[in-house]
């Protein structure tokens, strides 16, 4: 398996496929899918992907995810350094209350309905 293929962007919205070799036909059985479908809550519950759409097909997997920015907003929460993420004046998470007068962030998430408020 590569290792080069990585999320880089954390909050970033991605679109993964895999396809078996020559397309050939492996996830016809329910056990199989189950496995994958086992897999993917697996990442939801332990490794914080969002997960927005999928399709399993006999040949390929298409899914499109998000990882959690709740991470994000919670370090200055985790670290002790306020008790709401909010408070944290270097935080997009203020930006998500409608207050941009310290950060400016890209919207496209928010229009889309991909972030909490």
């Amino acid at each position: 398996m590569s290792r080069n293929y990585k999320f880089h962007n954390k909050s970033g919205l991605y679109f993964v496929s895999f396809a078996t070799v020559y397309w050939i036909d492996v996830f016809t059985k329910e056990r199989y899918l189950s496995i994958i479908a086992s897999s993917l809550e697996y990442c939801r519950a332990k490794k914080a992907m969002e997960l927005y759409a999928c399709c399993f097909m006999p040949s390929h997997v298409d899914k499109v995810i998000q990882q959690k920015i709740d991470y994000i907003h919670g370090n200055p929460v985790e670290s002790g350094f306020v008790t709401d993420p909010v408070d944290w004046k270097y935080s997009s998470a203020r930006n998500y209350h409608d207050d941009h007068t310290v950060l400016k962030i890209d919207s496209d998430g928010y229009l889309m309905g991909l972030t909490k408020r």
